[in-house]
């Protein structure tokens, strides 16, 4: 019987086609012959976190939408495949949405995204209710247009919402539903441009943000609470090798929810997402992850 989720994902779930070239830019010919490394597997946030967390020893549910084409029922099967409860992903669609990765040797990647009817789309209001009255309190959300009222009625129904806003140049209008929706907020600090500190301040007494993590690459990573206004760094875990890099921000975000849930301090889930994001950087793929005893989560059971 499958566990009550732990975790709703409300977010895109496509099909992704992971592609390993040369390098970049590309070298232009009639053929390039990467035998047997072209890797077709599910992707987008909604797949990434939901299997993360589900990996990890947090059950998880997805809501979602998906086409009525054969990308559309790969999906539903193989996250059913990883115990993933998927009744709320919806085809409500014709063609699925999918991504095509180029990943060169020095994990250096570039993403070519189809998300077909996603930016008109709106999730029924009713289904969307019963999905979250069926989970625990742990919400993670993507910032799609049409995720953007979802991400409302979980916070108005007193869910914990954690979401991705990438790399953002500072606090703007496009994420403000995000904003005030979210308790934690995951932020890339390749292109901010405000200090990450002030940048976590704006947040908290415009928007009512409690936490946010800044994720620097190699450089590690920043815990921010955004009520004290007090800032922590953690150096990144070292690895032999760098395979390819597509996902580890949702690796660590995956890693730290699924530790958060667990019952964990706030330091010890950013410190356990970059053991996640480190294991995941050596392997190829956006779905590698950890056995959760390795990186200090409870194990999972045993059937």
């Amino acid at each position: 019987m499958t566990a009550q989720p732990v975790w709703t994902v409300i977010a895109g779930a496509n099909m992704e086609t992971n592609v390993p070239v040369y390098g970049f830019p590309l070298q232009l010919g009639t053929a390039h012959y990467v035998n047997n490394l072209i890797i077709d597997e599910v992707g987008g946030v909604a797949s990434n976190l939901a299997v993360g967390l589900q990996m990890l020893g947090q059950p998880t549910q997805v809501v979602s939408v998906v086409g009525q084409d054969f990308l559309g029922t790969e999906v539903l099967w193989r996250l059913t495949e990883y115990g993933i409860v998927t009744r709320h992903i919806r085809t409500d669609w014709e063609r699925s949405p999918r991504t095509v990765i180029l990943v060169a040797p020095n994990g250096e990647r570039q993403l070519l995204c189809d998300f077909g009817s996603a930016s008109a789309y709106r999730y029924p209001d009713e289904d969307l209710h019963l999905a979250l009255e069926q989970a625990g309190k742990w919400v993670y959300t993507s910032t799609h247009d049409w995720v953007r009222y979802a991400a409302h009625t979980a916070h108005n129904m007193g869910k914990f919402v954690a979401t991705d806003v990438h790399d953002v140049l500072d606090v703007d209008d496009y994420h403000r539903d995000f904003y005030l929706s979210a308790d934690l907020i995951f932020v890339s600090l390749e292109r901010l441009r405000p200090p990450l500190e002030e940048y976590a301040q704006h947040l908290h007494d415009g928007f009512g943000v409690e936490w946010v993590v800044g994720m620097d690459g190699a450089r590690g990573a920043w815990l921010v609470n955004a009520a004290r206004g007090e800032a922590q760094h953690f150096p990144a875990e070292r690895v032999a090798h760098v395979v390819d890099t597509v996902g580890a921000g949702d690796s660590l975000a995956a890693g730290f929810c699924a530790a958060l849930s667990a019952g964990l301090k706030m330091e010890e889930c950013l410190q356990i997402g970059q053991k996640v994001a480190a294991y995941k950087i050596q392997h190829r793929g956006t779905l590698a992850f950890p056995a959760p005893e390795s990186v200090g989560l409870p194990a999972l059971p045993r059937e």
